[in-house]
């Protein structure tokens, strides 16, 4: 359960930032409350992720908020607001550990953690939200306000930082004394800044081959030619109840689960949440041969899921999709296609960019004994998915899940 909303009293901060206070916002009407300000904010940073907006952060909590405690820091020169750290403080069940991580940058609760500890909500990019020039007096007024005792921790995660961040280049300094821990992981850009024959020629013969005979295939196999359809705005609603039933479709035919516990919701609430989400769907006639979910804010395009038609699995709908995403936004001044995972997209960059999972402990005796507690129950788990025994205990509940979510269907 969230704390009710309130505003807690001004820490005031060591002379290195004098000018600066923090303030806890509590719960989820802060998410609102800074709205405005958050926003106006945002416009002074365009290379902030789709992840950072008021709209994700409110789709995230109307779908999994109920497993945590928000907790919105903002940082402020007199009334102005300089920067913002969405945060928000997970209690993980039977070990009694309080983990401060990024508002939407965590396991949404113990079922998905269980699958996947390393899986849903910790590979979205997050970020400290700072006004250029203020990044170092900002960092020293965090220091001081998480090391005041005002907001009760064990440990802090933050996943997912992208590495030329002031919070990724500061934080050895903000986690000084708290064991501070980072842990690099890659994903890919496609600089779109450029024509398609451009980027095309910048591609091995094997990747140019592709792009002709892939589509080629897909349009013989469907009997007709294809079309990229992109709904944003009105429509997406229906885009995205489509998407969901082409996701479970593909999974279901592999004999697994498809969408995670909350997944199809979050969808939804980011279809009324969040206005740069788009669908693009892949046509050939009136089928959907494949579907991608991602954030579109006319100057970059960002992925976040993909689903296509499995009987058609053999020719790529898939791939043949990204391609022409690629090429549209290769075409409409799009300056690039940002964060693809190395599944998706080490077919069309090799242009890697780096995020950093940032980690501390409190200095106190009994944080230290249960964070490590928590560590160690993750890295198990994590380790058990991995081992060969591991891969077949997952599919042999994957498929029992898989079932179990056919048979009401039948039975109907």
């Amino acid at each position: 359960m969230y704390e009710p909303a309130s505003v807690s009293l001004p820490v005031h901060v060591q002379p290195a930032a004098a000018r600066l206070t923090v303030r806890a916002q509590h719960g989820p009407e802060a998410i609102d409350r800074l709205a405005p300000e958050w926003a106006a904010l945002l416009r002074h940073l365009p290379e902030a992720s789709a992840f950072a907006t008021p709209g994700w952060a409110r789709a995230w909590w109307l779908t999994y908020g109920r497993h945590h405690r928000a907790v919105l820091l903002d940082v402020r020169d007199g009334e102005r607001l300089v920067a913002l750290l969405p945060l928000q403080v997970s209690h993980v069940r039977g070990l009694g550990v309080r983990v401060l991580e990024m508002l939407g940058g965590s396991a949404p609760e113990w079922r998905i953690w269980i699958r996947n500890p390393h899986g849903l909500g910790l590979s979205y990019v997050n970020e400290l939200l700072v006004a250029p020039g203020w990044e170092e007096q900002t960092l020293a007024a965090l220091r001081a306000f998480l090391a005041s005792g005002e907001l009760r921790w064990d440990a802090i995660r933050f996943c997912c930082v992208p590495e030329e961040s002031a919070l990724a280049a500061g934080f050895d300094e903000l986690a000084r004394g708290w064991s501070p821990r980072r842990t690099p992981f890659a994903r890919l850009r496609v600089d779109t800044g450029r024509s398609w024959e451009e980027y095309r020629a910048s591609l091995s013969k094997r990747q140019r081959q592709d792009t002709r005979y892939k589509p080629n295939e897909l349009t013989r196999a469907v009997g007709c030619e294809l079309q990229l359809d992109v709904v944003q705005g009105e429509g997406a609603a229906d885009a995205v109840e489509e998407f969901v039933e082409l996701f479970e479709r593909r999974w279901t035919a592999r004999g697994k689960p498809g969408l995670l516990p909350g997944e199809a919701d979050m969808y939804r609430n980011l279809v009324r949440e969040e206005p740069s989400l788009v669908v693009f769907r892949l046509l050939g006639g009136e089928r959907v041969l494949a579907s991608q979910i991602g954030f579109d804010d006319g100057r970059r395009y960002t992925p976040y899921n993909y689903a296509f038609d499995p009987d058609l699995s053999e020719k790529s709908p898939s791939h043949v999709l990204t391609q022409m995403i690629i090429e549209r936004c290769c075409e409409d001044a799009h300056t690039s296609i940002e964060q693809l995972t190395v599944a998706m997209g080490r077919h069309w960059s090799k242009q890697e960019t780096t995020t950093h999972t940032l980690e501390a402990t409190h200095p106190g005796a009994a944080s230290r004994l249960r964070a490590g507690v928590l560590r160690g129950a993750g890295n198990a788990v994590h380790g058990a998915q991995t081992t060969t025994l591991g891969h077949r205990a997952r599919a042999g509940l994957a498929r029992v899940a898989a079932a179990a979510r056919r048979r009401p269907a039948r039975d109907g």
